[in-house]
């Protein structure tokens, strides 16, 4: 959550399109819980799999990889697509990859 001019702006981590907002904190985050639901609902009515809470595993390691700026939008709107952060999708086809 972080304070803008008109109020307060509040975002799901792992849901990229759960956007809430309010006049004061409290409003915000009920908002921003609300969005959450329906992002989810809509995930689930689609057949779709909600990201598990960042929160679940805990990340130490960070990578760094280098890659055009058409690649990256291609994946942004692939993760766009699923629901996903740009982080997430890129782990998760990933590991899903090195799985086999």
């Amino acid at each position: 959550m972080r304070r803008e001019r008109d109020g307060y702006f509040g975002r799901g981590l792992e849901l990229p399109g759960a956007l809430g907002g309010g006049v004061t904190p409290a409003a915000c985050l009920e908002s921003t819980k609300e969005s959450m639901a329906a992002v989810v609902a809509l995930m689930l009515e689609r057949g779709q799999t909600p990201p598990p809470a960042a929160s679940d595993e805990t990340k130490l390691v960070q990578l760094n990889v280098r890659i055009s700026a058409g690649e990256k939008l291609l994946f942004e709107e692939a993760a766009r697509q699923r629901g996903q952060g740009l982080s997430d999708f890129i782990r998760s086809a990933a590991v899903e990859r090195a799985r086999g």
